[in-house]
């Protein structure tokens, strides 16, 4: 069981659990005064070997493509960011550390803004990376599973302020392209 102020791997200190739900737990962990993010692999018992196995397989194939994959919107995963904890006996956590990436999420945003519509450069800023993503993973046959507000995230660059020059940027390129 992970806890918050444990240190695994011997470098990641968890900070606090982010969110628990059906196959995973998401844990804010600190490695060196960085932020990361460990996603957690849960197997629920009602499931047979194959089934075990294969959900293994998919979490370790979407760490191995995530360590190949670079670019803006993609969090960076270093080759080691894979690793089992032994729960003791033969039961075992699969982890997957990536970096976190600071920007302002699409649920976050709806909420503190009234659910009010998104003006335009922002949506389009938001969903110009959203399909770079999708596109890269989908060059490594892969399908990104949990496309959800909580997790459309536009990357900020610092300074903050570089946000509003970036959306107005990519604004104006995709209304070009597509006009």
């Amino acid at each position: 069981m992970i806890i918050p102020g444990q240190l695994l791997h011997d470098r990641y200190r968890v900070i606090q659990l982010l969110s628990d739900c059906g196959f995973g737990q998401t844990w804010q962990v600190n490695e060196a005064g960085q932020p990361k993010i460990m996603k957690v692999l849960k197997t629920p018992k009602v499931l047979d070997n194959e089934e075990i196995d294969k959900a293994i397989s998919l979490f370790a194939e979407e760490a191995q493509v995530l360590s190949q994959l670079k670019g803006p919107g993609l969090p960076e995963v270093e080759p080691d960011g894979y690793f089992c904890l032994w729960e003791g006996g033969n039961d075992r956590q699969h982890c997957l550390v990536m970096e976190k990436i600071a920007g302002t999420g699409l649920e976050d945003w709806l909420k503190e803004n009234n659910n009010e519509p998104i003006e335009e450069a922002r949506a389009i800023a938001w969903l110009t990376q959203l399909v770079e993503i999708v596109g890269q993973l989908h060059q490594f046959h892969c399908i990104h599973r949990d496309v959800k507000p909580n997790n459309i995230i536009l990357r900020s660059y610092p300074p903050e302020a570089n946000e509003r020059s970036e959306e107005r940027r990519v604004g104006k390129e995709c209304r070009s392209r597509w006009s």
